[in-house]
């Protein structure tokens, strides 16, 4: 989850392992430590968590692959998704801190 990202995106790596459709866009984008990476539309998949289907206002994918190495050497798992500020808005999100819990409407 980060609340400051505005869009759901998905690690460039699993998209390609998925061999999901990808469209390059003419932007560059931003995040995760880095200012100018290539960003892909994530074309015809599908979203899920817990079952739930997630209704992002579009899927993007980008190369996390150095976010991923950092997190690595702290001992922490890789990132492979990230649920971004649509996914709240629309599913109506509350984020529990204390109990760590992330609650989604349908």
């Amino acid at each position: 989850m980060d609340t400051g990202a505005d869009c759901t995106l998905v690690s460039l790596a699993l998209a390609r392992e998925l061999n999901l459709s990808l469209s390059l866009l003419p932007d560059k984008g931003g995040g995760a430590g880095n200012a100018a990476m290539d960003v892909y539309v994530v074309v015809d998949a599908n979203l899920d968590l817990a079952e739930l289907p997630i209704r992002p206002h579009s899927l993007v994918a980008m190369d996390l692959s150095h976010a991923n190495e950092a997190l690595t050497a702290q001992g922490m798992a890789p990132i492979e998704a990230i649920l971004g500020q649509d996914v709240f808005e629309r599913h109506a999100a509350v984020i529990d801190y204390g109990s760590q819990s992330l609650f989604l409407r349908p």
